[in-house]
C-alpha cells in the first residue's frame, strides 16, 4: 500500500486516472495523473516521477501533465494520452526515449480533453474525445519515430457514424477486432 508515510513524494496529489502494467515484467506499471504526472513503480517502490521538468509531459500552459490514460504496445513503448495538450499522445519508448505525437487538426492543441487511449490488435491508436463526440484514430505505421508516415483519423460521432451524442466516453475492441464505442 502506498501513501505518504512510505512514499513522501506521493503528496499533494491527487486523480490518479490509469494504470499500465509491463507485459514483459508484472512487478514494473506505470500510473497516470490527470495533474501530476507519470509515476513508474517497480517492486512496490517508486523509482521516477515524470514531469514537465524531466519529461515533454505537460498541458495547458502549465506545469501540469493532465494524463487521461497509458497503455502498452506489443514492443513495450508506454503510450500517453495527454488532455489539453498540444501532443495529445507522449509515448515512453522501450529504450527511454520520448516521442511527442500531435494529431494536427483533428485534435486542437489546448482546446481538447482526450480519454484512455486503446491499441488495438492492428496497432492502431484510438483516442476518445469525450465533450467533442468525436473519435481519433492514429496509425502510426509501426514507426514511432517516423511521423510523416502516420495517417490519423476523425469521426465525428453525431456526423460520420449516424449516432447522435455529445461525448465519447470508452472504445475497446472486442476478440473479433471489432471496434466498439461507448
Amino acid at each position: 500500500t502506498f501513501h505518504t508515510g512510505n512514499t513522501p513524494a506521493l503528496a499533494n496529489v491527487y486523480d490518479f486516472a490509469d494504470v499500465a502494467i509491463n507485459p514483459n515484467n508484472k512487478n514494473d506499471y506505470y500510473v497516470g495523473s490527470f495533474h501530476s504526472g507519470l509515476f513508474h513503480f517497480n517492486q512496490e517502490e517508486l523509482v521516477q516521477v515524470f514531469h514537465h521538468e524531466n519529461s515533454p509531459l505537460n498541458s495547458k500552459d502549465t506545469s501540469d501533465a493532465y494524463i487521461a490514460g497509458v497503455t502498452f504496445d506489443a514492443a513495450s513503448n508506454l503510450w500517453i494520452s495527454l488532455s489539453y495538450a498540444a501532443s495529445p499522445i507522449a509515448v515512453l519508448k522501450n529504450d527511454g526515449s520520448w516521442q511527442m505525437i500531435s494529431l494536427g487538426t483533428t485534435i486542437p492543441s489546448y482546446n481538447t480533453a482526450v480519454d484512455r487511449i486503446l491499441i488495438d490488435s492492428r496497432g492502431w491508436k484510438w483516442v476518445p474525445c469525450p465533450r467533442a463526440g468525436k473519435l481519433v484514430v492514429l496509425d502510426d505505421n509501426h514507426t514511432i519515430s517516423t511521423l510523416s508516415d502516420d495517417r490519423t483519423f476523425s469521426v465525428n460521432m453525431n456526423a460520420n457514424a449516424n449516432i447522435e451524442t455529445s461525448r465519447v466516453n470508452c472504445v475497446v475492441e472486442d476478440k473479433t477486432g471489432q471496434i466498439w464505442i461507448g
